[in-house]
Formats: structure tokens, sequence, C-alpha cells
């Protein structure tokens, strides 16, 4: 039987959050329902606010907006679960809203905020989340975070390829044939600049 499990995001556009109930199989995954849900533009504008001033926000304002998003993303998930009808979900995967990404900090950090706990309280799920911290704490950068997921869907033992990813922020996977390494790296802005000039 195949797994179904629900992905969310919101990136750097900071629109909404994109919700996708996807089935994987073997080595396939393919797209079952789809949808954006819109976030309030009080709180659009809030996050954009504060991801570009950070200097401005306080514990009282991420806790804030920490539960806010969480509220967001886990209506998205309901909202996409009513859409589908389907009712065997393995898991939510949740990477929540970029707030800061630092790795070439000092201390390098990133921040993702939108409660997860939230998210697996209202819809009785399974949440895993905080992946860019994850990838942090085993020595990458947190960014980008597709490459393993390409090796594993367009692994050729014969064919070399290269995946491009164009998220808010474009990036390359490099999967050459016949050897087990793959790389990966950011190339630079995508939608974000998009977005800005639309």
């Amino acid at each position: 039987m195949p797994d179904y499990y629900i992905g969310l995001i919101s990136g750097t556009s900071i629109d909404g959050i994109d919700a996708v109930l996807a089935e994987f199989g073997h080595r396939s995954v393919s797209i079952v329902e789809a949808t954006t849900h819109p976030y309030p533009s009080d709180l659009s504008e809030q996050i954009v606010e504060f991801t570009r001033q950070p200097d401005r926000s306080t514990a009282d304002i991420i806790g804030m907006l920490d539960q806010r998003i969480g509220e967001c993303f886990r209506d998205a998930a309901l909202t996409l679960m009513k859409q589908a009808r389907h009712g065997s979900v393995v898991a939510i995967g949740s990477h929540g809203q970029t707030l800061r990404h630092r790795p070439d900090a000092e201390r390098p950090f990133t921040m993702q905020i939108g409660n997860p706990n939230l998210i697996a309280k209202g819809t009785g799920l399974t949440c895993v989340a905080d992946f860019r911290r994850a990838d942090m704490a085993l020595g990458g950068q947190g960014a980008p975070l597709v490459p393993p997921f390409h090796d594993w869907l367009f692994r050729d033992t014969d064919v070399d390829r290269c995946v491009l990813n164009i998220g808010g922020i474009a990036n390359v996977t490099i999967l050459p044939a016949g050897v087990d390494t793959i790389s990966g790296f950011d190339t630079g802005p995508g939608n974000t600049l998009l977005d800005a000039w639309v």
C-alpha cells in the first residue's frame, strides 16, 4: 500500500502556506491534492516587517507570531484534508516560516516558526518539523534541503543529472552517475525577486 503524507511550507514570498497531500511509493511520488492557504494580510505584513527589521522584534513578538503562524499552518492542513477526503495520512511535514537564516554567523543559526504542536493537536497527526536546524546540527547549512529527496527520486546509474529548484532562493542538486555522493548549493534569488517584480 502507498503511504500518504502532508507537506506544509511558506516561503520567502510570505503570501501564504502551500499544502500538499502526496502519495509515496517505492521510488515515486505523486500529488493527490494541493492548495494554497493565504495568510491574513495583517499577519503577512508583520512577518515581512520582522524579517526585514529583526532588531524591532522581541521575544513576545516572536512568540505571538509562532502561535499565529502555527494556527495558519494547522488550518491549511485541515483545509487540505477536507478537500482530499483521505483518511490514511501517515504524518505531516511542516517547514514553518523562516524569520532568520544565518549559516555564516559566528554561531550559525536558523529560525523557522509556526508551532508544530498546534498542527499535531489540531489535526490529530504526527507533525515533523525543524528541518533546517536539524541539518545544521549535522554540519549542513540548513539550505538547500532538497538534495536527499532529489537523490531518492532522480538518481540514475547511467545518466548524470542536475536538478534546479526555483523556490524563494534557487538551488541546484548535482547527481553524477555511478557515484554515491550528492552535492547541492544555492544559486541566488528565485521567486523572491519574481514576486517583487510582479
